[in-house]
C-alpha cells in the first residue's frame, strides 16, 4: 500500500534525518501482526526522493513524457498557421493521448481560435474570448465581445492571435485588444471593412487575422456579395487602420504570410494570389495569380509555408511551389487533400483517407488512415518534433511517428458537435476543441529540474493524483511506504451516479483477452449498477462485464465468449455497502463451465449465491469500448457509489495475489508488471497508467475524497518520521511554497 498523509509539522524547520521514530503497525488481515518502523529505512527513502531529479529517471515511459513536456513548458506559441507558429518551439507533443482535463463552455468553440502563451489558452466560443490556464484547465479570465447595433447582439468571435502582451481578436465588425494577462481592454477598432448589413452565421465566415511586423493583416467577406473579399491591414499597437483593399469575385478560403508577401487561396476561381506588404502600409495589387486544375475534386485547400516555398492542397495533387510561383515539386496524393501543414522542412498533407508526408523533393511516407473514417471537413494535420496528429470523422485522434508515419497511439472522442475537431499543440500538449468541449491530451505535468519527491507532492497539491499515484509507485515500487505532507489522507476516488460513467476508448491491450483477472476497490452506496463493461456500442449483452445485480444475489462477471456466457455472483451479505471493499475476479479464459470464474472479496475467496451457465451473445469485442462504473444495459446501469484502483490483468490470478492486492491497500501498485494491461487509479482522472497510457473520458463523474484508512493501519499512530522542507509548485499561481514532507516505511 502507498500512503498519502498532508501534515504541517510544527517543527517545520527540521531536516532530514533530524528524526527518528518508530512506529507501530497492526495487521489485520489474518492475527494482528505488529510492524515497526525504523527510521534509517525512512530517512534512506527521503534522500532518494528528494535527491533525484526527474529528468535522472526519464528511462520510465511516462516519466520521459513528463520530461518532454517539461521542456516544452516555457514556451509560447503567439499565432496558429503562420510561419512563426510552426517554428515556436513546439518541438514536444504527447506520444500518448492521455486525458488532462475536459472543459465544457457550453457554446460552440470557433475552430481556428485557439492560441496559447503566457502559460494559457486562449479561444473564442460564440461571444466569448476565453483565457484557460494550460496546465489545469481552471478558466482565467473570460471577455464578451462588444456590442454591435447593426446586428443587434453580441457578434462571434472569429480569429484570435498573440502579440505583444496582448489577446488580439476579430469579429466580422470589430477587432478588439484584450490584455492577455487579465482581459481588460486596450484598444478596439471598427476597420470598416466590408459592407455587412446582415451577421453571416459563424461557421461560414471567413475571417482571419495573422501580425506582420507591426501591423494586423486580415480578410473578410462582405454578407451582402458573397462572392468578395476585402483585406485590410491596421497598426497592432492601437488598431489604426492603415487602409483596406477588395479582391472582387475572389472569396478568400486560406491566407499565410511568406517572405514579406501575403498570400491567399479562392474559392469561386481557384486562384492562388500573391500581394505585397511593406513595413507601413499594404498593397493588394497582385504579384502573380494562377488557376491549378483541381482535377475536379475540390478547390485549392490549406496554404501553409516553410521559408519562402508556399504549398497548397489541390485535389488529389500537393503543391510546393517557390514564392516566384515556378513550381518546385508535385506531390501524388491518394485521394483529395482536405488540409496541411509545414513542420521542420517538410510538408504533411491530410487527404481523405490518408496522410502523406513530402519534402521539396519527394514523398517520404504516405499512410492510409482508412480505419478511423475520413477526414473531417478541413482537416488539418499537426506536428510536433517526433510526432504528427490527425482527426478523423470516425471521431478519432491518431497519432504517428514523424519519420516513418506508422500509427503509435490512438483514441475515440465522445463529445461531439456542429463545429468540425479543431487541434494545436502548446506547452506540450494536444489541445482538441468539439462543440463546446476543449480537451487537453498530455502527460502528467512535471519539472524535470525539480526532485522526484518536490514532484509527487506538487501533484498531489494540485489536483493531479492519479499521475503522482503512477509516479511514486513506479519510481519506488514498494508497497509499504507512504508520505506526509501537511495533515490529512488525500485518496480519493471517482463517484459515479445516475447517467455517469468514465468512457476508455477502446485500448488494443484489453481486445480479446483470453484468461483475465480484474481488481477494483468499491464503495457502492445500493447493491445495483455496472462496475466495468466492455461491449458493443449498442449496449446489448455482449463482451464482459461485472456488475451489482440483486436478482442474482451480488456482485459478479459474466464472460461471453465463442458463443456461450459464464456467471458467477459472490453472496451478497460479503460484500457490503457504505464500506470500501477490494474485489478481485478472475477467469481461467474456458467459457464452458462457471467454475472457471473465482471471486475475492478482501482477499478471501467468496461463497456463491448465483451459478449460470448458457448461452449469449458474442461478438469479435476488438472495437467495443471500457466502460467503468458502467453496464450493459444503457444509463440505468450506472453504479451508485465509488470506484478506485482498477487493475485489469491478461493472466488469472491466484488466492495468494488477489490477498497480495487487498494487502497492499487502495492505492497499492498493479501486481505483475507484466501483465497488467490496464490501471486506472481513478484519484483524479480516468486514464490508463498502464502500457498504452490512453485516454479516460470522465462523464458527470467527480473524484472525492475516501476517508479511506487501511484495516492494517487503523490502530497506527499518526507518522511523523524523516522530514525535509520541500519547495512544491503551485500550478494557478505559478509559485514554490515550503512544505514539510516526511517519508515513511514500515516492514
Amino acid at each position: 500500500m502507498k500512503g498519502f498523509v498532508f501534515t504541517l509539522d510544527a517543527l517545520f524547520a527540521l531536516m532530514i534525518a533530524a528524526i527518528g521514530i518508530a512506529i507501530v503497525f497492526y495487521f489485520a488481515y489474518t492475527a494482528p501482526t505488529p510492524y515497526m518502523i525504523q527510521h534509517s529505512a525512512s530517512a534512506g527513502l527521503l534522500n532518494s526522493l528528494a535527491s533525484s531529479k526527474l529528468s535522472q529517471i526519464s528511462n520510465i515511459a511516462l516519466v520521459g513524457y513528463m520530461d518532454n513536456q517539461s521542456a516544452a513548458a516555457n514556451q509560447s506559441w503567439h499565432m496558429a498557421y503562420a510561419n512563426q507558429y510552426n517554428n515556436a518551439g513546439n518541438g514536444y507533443g504527447p506520444s500518448s493521448l492521455m486525458l488532462s482535463y475536459v472543459i465544457n463552455v457550453n457554446s460552440p468553440i470557433i475552430n481556428g481560435t485557439i492560441v496559447a502563451g503566457y502559460g494559457n489558452v486562449y479561444f473564442g466560443a460564440g461571444n466569448t474570448i476565453y483565457a484557460v490556464n494550460a496546465t489545469t484547465g481552471s478558466v482565467i479570465w473570460t471577455s464578451n465581445t462588444p456590442y454591435n447595433s447593426v446586428f443587434s447582439k453580441e457578434p462571434y468571435v472569429n480569429s484570435t492571435l498573440l502579440y505583444s502582451g496582448m489577446l488580439i481578436y476579430a469579429t466580422n465588425a470589430n477587432i478588439v485588444a484584450l490584455s492577455a494577462r487579465n482581459g481588460t481592454t486596450i484598444w478596439g477598432s471598427n476597420p470598416k471593412y466590408g459592407s455587412q448589413t446582415s451577421e453571416p452565421v459563424s461557421t461560414d465566415l471567413k475571417t482571419k487575422i495573422m501580425q506582420y511586423g507591426g501591423m494586423i493583416i486580415g480578410y473578410t467577406f462582405d454578407a451582402s456579395n458573397s462572392l468578395s473579399s476585402t483585406v485590410y491591414s491596421m497598426y497592432a499597437n492601437n488598431g489604426t487602420v492603415l487602409g483596406y483593399s477588395p479582391l472582387y469575385a475572389n472569396q478568400v478560403s486560406y491566407a499565410a504570410i511568406a517572405d514579406g508577401q501575403y498570400i491567399i487561396t479562392t474559392a469561386q476561381d481557384k486562384v492562388l494570389l500573391e500581394t505585397a506588404i511593406s513595413s507601413n502600409t499594404f498593397g493588394a495589387a497582385t504579384i502573380w495569380s494562377t488557376t491549378p486544375s483541381c482535377g475536379g475534386v475540390g478547390y485549392p485547400t490549406g496554404v501553409s509555408v516553410l521559408a519562402n516555398v508556399i504549398a497548397y492542397g489541390c485535389g488529389t495533387t500537393g503543391n510546393i511551389i517557390g514564392i516566384d510561383s515556378s513550381q518546385i515539386f508535385t506531390a501524388t496524393l491518394p485521394s483529395a487533400a482536405t488540409g496541411l501543414t509545414a513542420y521542420n522542412g517538410h510538408i504533411i498533407f491530410q487527404t481523405s483517407n490518408a496522410v502523406v508526408m513530402s519534402s521539396t523533393s519527394g514523398n517520404v511516407w504516405t499512410e492510409s488512415m482508412s480505419a478511423y473514417g475520413s477526414a473531417a471537413s478541413n482537416a488539418t494535420p499537426v506536428a510536433s518534433l517526433n510526432n504528427v496528429y490527425s482527426l478523423w470523422s470516425g471521431n478519432y485522434v491518431v497519432v504517428q511517428n514523424l519519420s516513418t508515419g506508422s500509427v503509435i497511439a490512438n483514441t475515440l472522442i465522445p463529445y461531439s458537435g456542429a463545429i468540425n475537431p479543431y487541434m494545436m499543440l502548446a506547452y506540450g500538449k494536444l489541445f482538441v476543441s468539439r462543440g463546446s468541449y476543449l480537451m487537453s491530451f498530455g502527460t502528467c505535468p512535471g519539472n524535470s529540474n525539480y526532485s522526484v519527491l518536490s514532484e509527487i507532492g506538487s501533484l498531489f497539491l494540485n489536483g493531479q493524483a492519479s499521475c503522482a499515484n503512477y509516479l511514486f509507485n513506479t519510481v519506488q515500487n514498494n508497497t509499504n511506504i507512504g508520505i506526509n505532507i501537511n495533515g490529512t489522507s488525500i485518496n480519493k476516488a471517482a463517484q459515479f451516479s445516475a447517467n455517469s460513467m468514465v468512457y476508455a476508448g477502446t485500448p488494443t491491450s484489453l481486445s480479446n483477452l483470453g484468461p483475465a483477472s480484474w481488481s477494483f476497490w468499491i464503495n457502492a452506496t445500493t447493491a445495483t449498477g455496472g462496475v466495468l463493461y466492455k461491449g458493443d456500442n449498442n449496449l446489448v449483452d455482449a463482451g464482459w462485464w461485472i456488475d451489482f445485480n440483486s436478482s442474482f444475489g451480488g456482485i459478479g462477471a459474466v464472460i461471453e465468449q465463442s458463443n456461450t456466457n459464464t456467471r458467477r455472483y459472490a453472496a451478497a451479505n460479503q460484500l457490503q455497502t457504505g464500506v470500501w471493499t477490494n474485489v478481485v475476479i478472475t477467469w481461467n479464459g474456458v467459457t464452458s463451465n462457471y467454475n472457471s470464474i473465482h471471486i475475492y472479496i478482501n482477499g478471501v475467496e467468496a461463497i456463491y449465491s448465483y451459478n449460470l451457465n448458457g448461452v449469449g451473445i458474442h461478438g469479435s469485442d476488438s472495437n467495443w469500448p471500457l466502460y467503468i462504473g458502467f453496464g450493459a444495459g444503457g444509463s440505468t446501469k450506472s453504479i451508485n457509489g465509488e470506484l478506485a484502483n482498477v487493475q485489469i490483468y491478461n493472466v488469472s490470478l491466484s488466492q495468494q495475489q488477489a490477498a497480495a492486492l487487498y494487502q497492499e491497500g487502495m492505492s497499492g501498485p498493479p501486481l505483475l508488471q507484466n501483465s497488467i494491461v490496464g490501471w486506472y487509479p481513478l484519484h483524479s482522472d480516468g486514464n490508463n497508467y498502464a502500457g498504452e497510457y490512453s485516454a479516460g473520458f470522465p462523464v458527470n463523474v467527480v473524484f472525492v475524497s475516501t476517508n479511506y484508512i487501511p484495516q492494517s493501519l487503523q490502530n497506527s499512530f499518526s507518522i511523523s518520521s524523516q522530514s525535509a522542507p520541500i519547495p512544491l509548485f503551485n500550478y494557478t499561481s505559478g509559485k514554490y511554497k515550503l512544505y514539510n514532507v516526511s517519508v515513511y516505511s514500515w516492514k
